[in-house]
C-alpha cells in the first residue's frame, strides 16, 4: 500500500477531529466530521475569513443605515435561554406521547428553535451579547 505525503482534506476542508473545549460550541457536528470553530482562522483559510469581513463593508456602504442594527445585544443572552426552556419544556410535555406526536413536535417546533439556538450560538461566538466578555 503505497502513503502519500499529502493527506488531502475531507469535503468542505477541515480536519476531523474532536476537543474538549468544543462542547457547548455551536459548532456543527457530524458523526466523524466535528469541526473545532474555537481555534484560530488558519493560514491557509484566511481568505474566507477576509470574504466574510470585505462582505460587511459592501453591506454597510451600499445601505449606511444598518450601521445602527450592528452591535451587542444584551437581550440575545434572554433569548438565548427562553429557547432553551422551550426545549426543556417540550420534552418534559412530550413524555408518555404517543411516537407520532413526539416526530411532530420535534420537527415542527423543536427543529425550528434549534436552529434559532445555533443562530443565537453564532452571535455568542463573535461577542455580540455583552460590551465586555
Amino acid at each position: 500500500m503505497m502513503t502519500t505525503a499529502h493527506t488531502p482534506l475531507p469535503p468542505g476542508g477541515f480536519r476531523t477531529g474532536y476537543r474538549l473545549r468544543m462542547l457547548g460550541t455551536p459548532a456543527p457536528v457530524f458523526p466523524g466530521f466535528e469541526i473545532d470553530i474555537t481555534t484560530p482562522v488558519p493560514e491557509g483559510e484566511k481568505p474566507d475569513a477576509v470574504w466574510h469581513n470585505n462582505r460587511v463593508k459592501a453591506m454597510l456602504q451600499a445601505h449606511p443605515t444598518i450601521r445602527k442594527l450592528i452591535g451587542n445585544t444584551p437581550s440575545t443572552a434572554l433569548w438565548c435561554l427562553a429557547f432553551v426552556a422551550l426545549q426543556v419544556g417540550l420534552a418534559v410535555v412530550a413524555v408518555g406521547q404517543p411516537w407520532w406526536v413526539i416526530l411532530l413536535v420535534a420537527y415542527g417546533v423543536g427543529a425550528w428553535a434549534n436552529m434559532k439556538l445555533f443562530m443565537l450560538g453564532h452571535e455568542c461566538n463573535h461577542g455580540l451579547v455583552f460590551a465586555r466578555t
